[in-house]
């Protein structure tokens, strides 16, 4: 990777931690009022960043009941965690 590309992965790191961090004070009620404002302009960055990192969004098919996308949900997340 280039020196670009690192700094980029480091933008991405550091913003999902910020994203996490409010994520938690929404869901405990403990949010400021200014939370969900910075959170979406947070994921709108996330989403550049990754752009440019050659990460596309891949569509993922409805057609499937909900059992066969549960289990392809727990699949990835199992993957990742290796």
């Amino acid at each position: 990777m280039s020196e670009a590309e690192l700094a980029i992965c480091g933008m991405v790191s550091t913003t999902r931690v910020e994203m996490e961090q409010i994520a938690a004070r929404l869901s405990e009620g403990a949010a400021r009022p200014e939370d969900v404002d910075i959170y979406n302009r947070l994921a709108g960055n996330l989403r550049r960043h990754l752009e440019v990192l050659g990460l596309e969004r891949r569509a993922t098919p409805v057609n499937d009941d909900i059992d066969t996308v549960i289990a392809r949900v727990i699949k990835r997340r199992g993957a990742a965690n290796e």
